[in-house]
């Protein structure tokens, strides 16, 4: 049952550091990151008077998409160069 189970886990383990950075979701949860940082700062800059409430509610979505983008690379960096 074991080896099974350890055979599974190998093969479902990415073979290279490419594949491995080759996910779809990850690549749209920095795609999002970026375009809301993007759109934080350009309404930021723009200085209309009702857009610190936007500006906030943009951190609100950001915080947690941050949060997950970190877990996101550290967990690849940690495929690609284990420390042990």
């Amino acid at each position: 049952m074991t080896s099974t189970v350890a055979n599974l886990i190998a093969d479902s383990l990415p073979a290279t550091p490419a594949q491995a950075l080759a996910l779809a979701t990850h690549g749209l949860v920095a795609l999002l990151l970026i375009g809301l940082l993007v759109a934080r700062v350009l309404l930021q800059v723009a200085g209309e008077p009702r857009t610190g409430r936007v500006v906030r509610l943009l951190d609100v979505a950001l915080l947690p998409l941050l949060a997950g983008f970190a877990l996101i690379l550290y967990t690849r960096l940690q495929e690609i160069m284990p420390l042990g």
